[in-house]
């Protein structure tokens, strides 16, 4: 792992980045501490924790990654000097489709 990042929203899901070219979106859900739903595209998720939710792939390292205020778009950099963005809703994330 080379950068993880709670989402601003809900806290409810991690984003990482990692050196094999993987981003991955994780549930950090746990019922007896996420009493207040937030807000942003993953409030309803309530996954358990360290279920891997999406799996966002480039073929070279992810450097860095961050989510936007919202919570709705996460940004993410790789070691080839592109910029990627991904972007959710409530009902991409309650589907699982991938952005």
């Amino acid at each position: 792992m080379l950068a993880v990042r709670f989402d601003p929203g809900s806290g409810r899901v991690v984003a990482s980045a990692s050196a094999d070219g993987s981003v991955l979106i994780t549930s950090a859900y746990k019922e007896e501490l996420d009493t207040d739903a937030g807000s942003g595209p993953f409030a309803g998720v309530t996954d358990e924790s360290g279920e891997i939710l999406f799996r966002l792939k480039t073929n070279v390292w992810n450097n860095t990654l961050a989510f936007s205020p919202s919570g709705a778009t996460l940004a993410f950099a790789s070691h080839d000097c592109e910029m990627h963005f991904a972007t959710f809703t409530a009902d991409s994330v309650a589907s699982k489709t991938k952005p």
